[in-house]
Parts: structure tokens; C-alpha cells; sequence
């Protein structure tokens, strides 16, 4: 292997307001043994078994620490052929990063607190015109029948680890802060189309909407690597999509926002927040979607990231008369 320093002199600039990027970089630091495997891929490029051995790690261990560094975008790998088969070469890709606690600029507005509530996904308050394929799962079986749209009214779906659909809608209520100066509003949760044996491309238009306002479609592909989810129980077939991505949508008094892309000019002021008990989100597909190739959403133990669905809602410390 060549001594030479393998990284490329790259800077990464991460924002609190970017969750989907952030997370799995944190999680990716947040351990030892990845932080020993950075080191040494500062100085050259090293294989798995190179790893193991210079970190006294399993291989098996070494490989799953490897992967969270991949998909966190820290290293990167190629596969080059070796004296006995093929072989993967890791080299580290990320020379510093930057971490701002605050949104940068005037896209978002700032808020002297965040209220952050979370629901299970199976905790919705309604569907609508769900359309097979679709089925739940928990962590340890599956819910009811498949394709199956009245198996989402199964007192068992409290325990879905795991939803899909082929179109139609899921609806959450989140409570909303009484008479609260509400500077924005975001929706997180982990998604991903619908698809068996890691079919690409696979498009799908994802639509998510707050109080009947439509904030914009999300056109996912399921271009994912052919592995099982970081956290997906072995139950579930590898023939099922395994993991998704964990999106953001944002709402704020100038946009909407899908990560820190304007998603489409629906506002605050759209949402009809104040006077009302609840926000009322709904998920899905509609059916004059471009696109209907269907959707999964994961809970915390299904998929890569340990969350279900997040609402985080910034305000202000004084309230306002409504």
C-alpha cells in the first residue's frame, strides 16, 4: 500500500438545521473505534483486514464500523483486487468539518425555544385512500395481512416499527403550543420508496401537506446500497427496502423548505396555526402523482436512524393574544 496521506484536503460545513446531514456524521463519530479508524486513514489508505488487525478488532466489527463512516460521507471505498480476490480499500475523505449551532443567513428564523414532540409511526390519527402494497411491521413480526388496508386499523399498529403504501395518506396530529409566537416549523422522519430487491430507479412523489397545505413533493429514487438497515431486525425479508433517508421539511414566514431547498411558497401564515389544538400532518402519495411508486417510513428500530416522526416547533418566549 502506499504511505502517502489518503485524504482529500476537504472542509465540510454542517448546520443545525440540516438533521439529515448532521446526524450521521455525529453518529458516525460517537465511538473510538471510528475515531481510531480516521486516524489511521489519515495517514494511508488501508484495507479491512488492515484495519482489524491494527485496531485488534474483529473483521465483522471492522466492516460495520467502515460502513457508518461510508454513510456518513468521512471515508470512502473502492473495491481493487488483492492477491487472494478482490479487496476493499478505504481511504478517509473529510479533512475538517465545521459545525454551526444556529442557522446561518436570514432563511430561517431564529427561536428562543424549540418544542420537540415525537410519535411512533403507527400513532397516526387517520389514513386515507391507502392502496396496496401496504402492510405494518413491529420489531419482531408482521401486523395483521399484507396488503391489507384495514390491518392499519389493527390495535397492534401502536407497535409498528415499519409502514408501507403504494398511495394514499397518513395523518399525525402533534399538539400545538398554546398561544405561542411560532417562528417555524419542521416535520423529520425517515422515508423511502416502496420497492423489492433494491429496484433502481425507482421513482416515487412524496407528498407532505400541515393543515390541508401542501408543502411540496419530494421526488425520492430508491437508488440505495444493497444492504440490511443499520438497526432492521432480521425478520424482515432482504428483499424489502431496508432503510431510507431521514428528510426534513421546514416551514418558515418567507418558504417551505425540504432540507435547505425551497420546496414550494407556502408560509406560516397558510397553516391557519393559531386558534386550532392540533397540526394535522399528513404523508403519502397522491393519486395524480407523476410518480407512484409507493413509500416506507421507519420507526426507531427499523432502518438506519433511531428516531419515528418528529415535529420541532420554534418559538418565541413571549407569547402572542390569539
Amino acid at each position: 500500500m502506499a504511505d502517502e496521506r489518503s485524504s482529500e484536503n476537504v472542509s465540510t460545513t454542517l448546520r443545525i438545521d440540516q438533521p439529515e446531514t448532521v446526524y450521521p456524521i455525529f453518529r458516525a463519530l460517537a465511538s473510538m473505534e471510528r475515531l481510531d479508524i480516521l486516524n489511521l486513514l489519515c495517514v494511508r489508505s488501508m484495507n479491512i483486514r488492515e484495519l482489524s488487525e491494527a485496531l485488534h478488532l474483529p473483521m465483522s466489527s471492522t466492516a460495520m464500523h467502515v460502513q457508518l463512516l461510508e454513510n456518513a460521507k468521512l471515508i470512502k471505498s473502492v473495491i481493487c483486487p488483492g492477491l487472494r480476490g478482490n479487496i476493499k480499500l478505504c481511504s478517509g475523505c473529510v479533512r475538517s468539518l465545521q459545525f454551526f449551532l444556529s442557522p446561518h443567513g436570514d432563511t430561517f428564523h431564529s427561536a428562543n425555544q424549540v418544542r420537540t414532540y415525537e410519535l411512533p409511526i403507527g400513532s397516526f390519527s387517520a389514513i386515507h385512500n391507502l392502496k396496496p402494497t401496504c402492510g405494518l411491521g413491529s420489531e419482531t413480526e408482521l401486523i395483521d395481512r399484507y396488503d391489507t388496508p384495514s390491518a392499519f386499523y389493527n390495535p397492534k399498529r401502536l407497535d409498528a416499527q415499519v409502514m408501507w403504501w403504494r398511495e394514499g395518506f397518513v395523518e399525525y396530529r402533534f399538539p400545538l403550543p398554546d398561544h405561542a409566537d411560532i417562528q417555524w416549523l419542521e416535520l423529520s422522519v425517515e422515508i423511502n420508496p416502496q420497492t423489492a430487491s433494491y429496484h433502481a430507479p425507482w421513482k416515487s412523489d412524496i407528498s407532505v401537506s400541515i393543515n390541508g397545505q401542501n408543502l411540496g413533493v419530494w421526488q425520492s429514487s430508491a437508488e440505495r446500497s444493497i444492504r440490511r438497515g443499520l438497526l432492521t431486525p432480521e425478520w424482515w425479508n432482504t428483499i424489502n427496502t431496508q432503510y431510507g433517508e431521514l428528510k426534513t421539511w421546514r416551514v418558515t414566514s418567507q418558504n417551505s423548505y425540504l432540507g435547505s431547498d425551497v420546496i414550494s411558497d407556502t408560509t406560516l401564515s397558510d397553516l391557519d396555526l393559531y386558534g386550532r389544538d392540533s397540526i394535522d400532518v399528513r404523508i403519502g402519495i397522491d393519486a395524480d402523482a407523476a410518480n407512484i411508486g409507493g413509500l416506507v417510513l421507519f420507526g426507531k428500530r427499523f432502518g438506519d436512524f433511531e428516531q419515528a416522526v418528529v415535529m420541532r416547533i420554534g418559538c418565541n418566549e413571549e407569547p402572542v393574544d390569539c
